[in-house]
């Protein structure tokens, strides 16, 4: 990634990098996202086997919630273009999705994590 410009100000990129790096960028954010829905899966079991009752269930309906919500995310950054090679060849002729689609779904998927917060912090240890 470096040796295609990668890092550097987009006037620094040679022009051969400028069509090779897309490709592995969406493959990188798509494994940021599996990452992250991951982790958060990963205390939502933490806080299972401390929890029973009501908040067992709370907790079962935030881990759910988090993975349909980071999945979407990631999903859509795939189907945001057609065709999906478009994403990485602005050559092609295709239509995409305006920025603003992309831009709002990440926002409504960060804000919905940082609603559940307080559910995390608010649990009675």
């Amino acid at each position: 990634m470096v040796a295609l410009g990668f890092g550097k100000q987009v006037w620094d990129v040679p022009p051969s990098g400028l069509l090779e790096m897309p490709l592995p960028i969406l493959v990188r954010t798509t494994f940021h996202y599996m990452a992250l829905a991951w982790s958060k899966t990963a205390f939502g079991v933490t806080l299972l086997r401390l929890t029973e009752g009501w908040m067992r269930r709370v907790v079962w309906l935030i881990i759910i919630s988090v993975n349909i919500v980071i999945g979407v995310s990631a999903l859509l950054v795939w189907l945001q273009c057609s065709p999906i090679q478009l994403l990485w060849n602005p050559l092609l002729k295709g239509t995409c999705w305006p920025p603003n689609v992309i831009l709002n779904s990440n926002f409504f998927s960060g804000g919905e994590r940082f609603t559940r917060l307080p559910v995390y912090l608010g649990y009675p240890h």
